[in-house]
């Protein structure tokens, strides 16, 4: 007998998704799907207005074979975006505010593993930004301010 598990991630987004559609009077919301030719979801935003003109708050992509790539969440002029590999692990989250990196942008291997912690302030390399192997090893720091290098260390 085949016994089908979620992904706890997989579950919280859902969660999240059919909390966000949830209507209400003052401000209803509209969930506007695009589907492949093989009718799997290929795209699902989620606009505000009540149609598909509102505001865009969340728009999730699909692969051909249904599998989360991507989730953009949109909120106030700032965009958070988190990709997936196809184990449905992460492989970044990042943010843009006004069209510009900003705050802590992260990047893991394929195996869940930290790769890299970047931070970001108003478009610019600003704080320290950490590098490590695939085993979770600190490999490499590098501290910015302002878009500039301040100081580097690598590590054995």
């Amino acid at each position: 007998m085949y016994k089908r598990t979620f992904h706890p991630t997989t579950i919280f987004l859902i969660c999240f998704l059919l909390q966000g559609c949830e209507s209400k009077p003052d401000q209803p919301y509209t969930k506007v799907t695009a589907v492949y030719p093989n009718q799997q979801k290929k795209v699902v935003e989620i606009h505000t207005s009540g149609d598909a003109d509102g505001q865009l708050l969340r728009r999730e992509i699909y692969s051909l074979k249904g599998e989360l790539i991507s989730v953009e969440d949109v909120p106030n002029q700032s965009l958070s975006e988190y990709r997936y590999y196809p184990n449905h692990r992460k492989m970044s989250v990042q943010v843009l505010k006004d069209q510009k990196p900003d705050g802590t942008w992260r990047r893991w291997y394929e195996n869940g593993t930290l790769a890299v912690e970047m931070n970001y302030e108003n478009g610019k390399n600003h704080g320290t930004w950490k590098y490590w192997d695939k085993n979770g090893k600190l490999t490499r720091q590098i501290e910015y301010w302002d878009g500039a290098i301040r100081w580097e260390q690598s590590y054995q």
